[in-house]
């Protein structure tokens, strides 16, 4: 099995979210800093590889790291 990049662990990751909340009224937002993402937000910024999105990927990679045996669940 090939190791998944943190930049696409972070958008299979994102999409899941996006789609988990695509009818609620309670949206998630990533707030930390001068930001206030949606995940629709974070998902452009991981996949047009800014440097936000480099860091959001990075985060998601730590994340999977921190919780291994553990599918994320939000």
């Amino acid at each position: 099995m090939e190791k998944q990049s943190s930049r696409d662990i972070a958008i299979k990751e994102l999409k899941v979210l996006i789609e988990k909340y695509a009818n609620s009224r309670v949206i998630p937002r990533a707030i930390g800093g001068p930001f206030n993402l949606s995940p629709e937000e974070m998902l452009r910024e991981v996949e047009n590889d800014t440097d936000i999105g480099k860091k959001i990927a990075e985060a998601f990679a730590v994340l999977k790291k921190q919780f291994p045996d553990k599918k994320y669940n939000p």
